[in-house]
């Protein structure tokens, strides 16, 4: 994965809440950083940024990474 560079988007959630709505960042394939609030996906109008902070938020993922967490958790098992 090329983290941040010029060929995918990243995603971070928010790691300090309960994990029902965490908020998350998008970080664009320039660099530029784009946050959403958990509970409607609308652009993050919070009070402070904070939330947002390097330590309170995920590893950063890409597309590979999103979608191979989909695939283990939620195609069903093949009978045997």
């Amino acid at each position: 994965m090329m983290k941040n560079g010029a060929h995918e988007c990243t995603v971070q959630f928010g790691a300090t809440g309960k994990g029902i709505a965490p908020h998350y960042m998008i970080t664009d394939k320039e660099g530029k950083k784009h946050m959403f609030s958990g509970l409607n996906h609308d652009p993050y109008k919070g009070i402070s940024a904070d939330h947002f902070a390097e330590e309170k938020l995920s590893p950063t993922l890409g597309k590979i990474d999103i979608q191979q967490e989909i695939k283990k958790r939620y195609n069903p098992k093949t009978p045997q």
